[in-house]
């Protein structure tokens, strides 16, 4: 067999899985439903008595919810694709880390970054997801909080990269573009 043929096998395999990954994902966003008021109280301070406390997976639903399957997917999905241990992983809209919590555990110590637009997410993640064995495989300078999801601000060179949902958070602004 010729190596352009072994090369187009390997990509119809591949556009094959991404044919059922988007019939999965089509069903998820449909049923993900976020709004801004499920972020604003995603807050890692302390509250007064008084005052009302986020929910303890406040953190988790901010993120759309389904965090069982969701991370599940981009954790298979990306396997199954070639990622390796040894390989550095960006997970743009890292969030609170729905997938970063298996990746920063298959992966080498430092390799896994995540970028986000939300301080409180990644640190309410960081906090409540991340055991210390955890925290120490992933220094939280790898975790950059950028609007405009610059990762080359990280000076880093990735092997994959991953941005989950990504879109279906920006509706608000891709509506406000489209009315302009």
């Amino acid at each position: 067999m010729s190596s352009e043929y072994l090369a187009l096998t390997k990509l119809q395999k591949i556009k094959e899985n991404l044919n059922k990954l988007n019939g999965k994902l089509d069903k998820i966003e449909k049923r993900i439903q976020i709004s801004a008021t499920q972020l604003e109280t995603v807050e890692t301070k302390s509250y007064p008595p008084s005052q009302p406390q986020p929910a303890p997976d406040a953190h988790r639903n901010a993120v759309g919810g389904m965090w069982e399957e969701i991370w599940k997917l981009q954790f298979d999905f990306l396997v199954n694709q070639g990622l390796k241990p040894e390989m550095k992983l960006l997970d743009v809209g890292c969030g609170s880390l729905r997938g970063g919590v298996h990746f920063i555990q298959y992966l080498n110590t430092g390799n896994y970054y995540g970028i986000d637009i939300n301080q409180n997410l990644i640190k309410a993640g960081y906090e409540k997801e991340l055991d210390h064995q955890l925290q120490a495989k992933c220094p939280q300078g790898n975790l950059l909080v950028n609007g405009e999801f610059k990762a080359s601000l990280l000076k880093v060179q990735f092997e994959f990269a991953i941005a989950q949902s990504v879109f279906t958070h920006c509706l608000i602004l891709f509506d406000a573009v489209l009315l302009n």
